[in-house]
């Protein structure tokens, strides 16, 4: 969970697709999706996987993730 809630103002909705990590406004908390996954108007997209994302299912335990800024 982040510090503080994040301000969704113009983010855009994700589309969930594997790989792709989201912010969860009601909740407050980031998700990282490995599968499918039904749409939902309060998921909105931070980022996706940048290499590795077929590797997502094989994926368990707590994971660090870093920023990369282009």
């Amino acid at each position: 969970y982040p510090p503080e809630k994040l301000d969704v103002t113009d983010a855009p909705h994700t589309d969930g697709s594997v790989g792709t990590l989201a912010y969860y406004e009601p909740w407050g908390d980031v998700v990282i999706f490995y599968g499918e996954y039904h749409p939902n108007d309060a998921l909105y997209e931070l980022g996706k996987v940048s290499t590795g994302s077929e590797h997502m299912k094989e994926i368990s335990g707590e994971m660090t993730v870093s920023v990369i800024e282009e």
